[in-house]
């Protein structure tokens, strides 16, 4: 028969050690699941970086050569850009020195 006098008594529950080790025990399955998670996570990223490694030497398609020629376009705009950035703070150098 169940006394709740004596349950509070004697103490309810885990002692101390047993919480520690029940604790311990679910880190350590925690920690578990999350390497188990992040190693298919590395196991698929490492798959996916083989494939690309293949060399494909067919001729680009259609698809594949205007995908090259927007590619050099944007290229061609960004260094652009960057030039003209270049170019501006040359010249705002410029101006400051001439300015001393």
């Amino acid at each position: 028969m169940f006394s709740a006098r004596a349950a509070l008594r004697d103490g309810i529950g885990h002692t101390p050690g047993e919480f520690i080790a029940l604790a311990s025990a679910q880190q350590d399955l925690e920690d578990a699941r999350a390497e188990a998670v992040e190693a298919a996570e590395f196991r698929r990223w490492r798959q996916e970086r083989m494939e690309g490694t293949w060399a494909d030497t067919s001729a680009p398609t259609e698809a594949e050569v205007v995908e090259q020629q927007q590619e050099a376009a944007r290229t061609r705009k960004y260094r652009d850009e960057n030039d003209l950035i270049a170019v501006a703070r040359g010249l705002a150098r410029y101006d400051r020195e001439r300015d001393r």
